[in-house]
């Protein structure tokens, strides 16, 4: 990897040597950056995914599971009782069965449950 070196001077006017490495990438293997032109720097993209927190509670059942994944034959983690308070995250890939939520008075337990057991709150 091609090294690039600044000198400076620190506060107490000794030269300091100051690293820093930049890579690139051609036909998939990294190589010095002194070899290729800035069409072969190596660039990243995040995406940031989207979402709303909307407040919630239990309704229209006296025991709602929440469920480790997003499906009737996951794993239930807990249960909650009709009238608890929950937050819905909602996400772009959201299910349409189910709501992906966190329970405060449990420790923001973090699950899925029924959709057509909560209400969302205004």
């Amino acid at each position: 990897m091609g090294n690039n070196y600044k000198n400076y001077s620190n506060k107490n006017n000794e030269q300091v040597k100051q690293e820093s490495v930049v890579t690139k990438i051609a036909d998939d293997k990294i190589v010095d950056d002194e070899f290729y032109d800035d069409e072969f720097l190596e660039t990243t993209t995040t995406t940031q995914e989207t979402e709303v927190r909307k407040n919630a509670k239990v309704v229209n059942c006296v025991l709602l599971n929440v469920r480790k994944e997003a499906s009737p034959k996951a794993e239930v983690i807990d249960v909650l009782k009709e009238g608890c308070d929950l937050v819905i995250i909602e996400r772009e890939d959201c299910s349409e069965e189910f709501f992906e939520v966190e329970v405060p008075s449990k420790n923001n337990l973090h699950g899925f449950c029924m959709k057509q057991f909560v209400r969302i709150e205004q």
